[in-house]
């Protein structure tokens, strides 16, 4: 991985979900150099009703730096699936593609794109749907900035949830998305 980072990429779908997981895990595999691809987890729509989401997450190495793999790579896969983006950031959407974490990286600037770069990504550290999948492919590793293995805090998230009252997430039986990905 000599002038690689290791980039880890949460996936969400609420809209034809197992296909568009499929598509942008193949996507991914064939634009990317893809090392390991999580379960699929099934979890309630966040912010309001809506259909439930299907999450997962990928471990990617990359030479790209932050913003060209989010907006060159991520960002393009989205807009090929479909992916609409509206000021409802809780909308149904065919394919969600968050960059969740960058190596050891710690940044919160503005990205060039109107928005903002934020690694890691604040999801992961709230959501048990963004934090589990994140800890399946990668659990030994230490949040950047916290200091915590992903295993600790995907824990500290389904008990977050638990006394919030919302169910966690599952693992969803049949949808190996591992064997979507393009051999090498």
């Amino acid at each position: 991985m000599e002038g690689t980072t290791l980039a880890l990429v949460s996936l969400g779908s609420n809209i034809d979900a197992s296909a568009n997981l499929r598509r942008a895990v193949a996507l991914l595999a064939e634009r990317s150099d893809v090392r390991a691809v999580s379960r699929a987890w099934r979890s309630g729509a966040v912010g309001g009703e809506g259909p439930a989401f299907l999450n997962a997450a990928v471990a990617i190495a990359t030479p790209l730096d932050a913003a060209a793999f989010k907006f060159s790579l991520l960002r393009r896969i989205e807009a090929e699936l479909g992916r609409v983006r509206t000021g409802n950031r809780n909308a149904p959407r065919t394919i969600d593609l968050d960059l969740a974490l960058f190596g050891d990286a710690v940044v919160n600037r503005a990205d060039g794109h109107g928005g903002r770069l934020r690694l890691p990504d604040p999801d992961v550290g709230r959501y048990a749907h963004v934090a589990m999948p994140l800890a399946d492919i990668a659990g030994d590793l230490r949040l950047p900035g916290d200091g915590r293995r992903l295993r600790d805090v995907a824990a500290a998230c389904i008990a977050a949830a638990a006394a919030a009252g919302r169910a966690a997430p599952h693992v969803v039986r049949g949808l190996d998305l591992s064997t979507v990905t393009v051999p090498r």
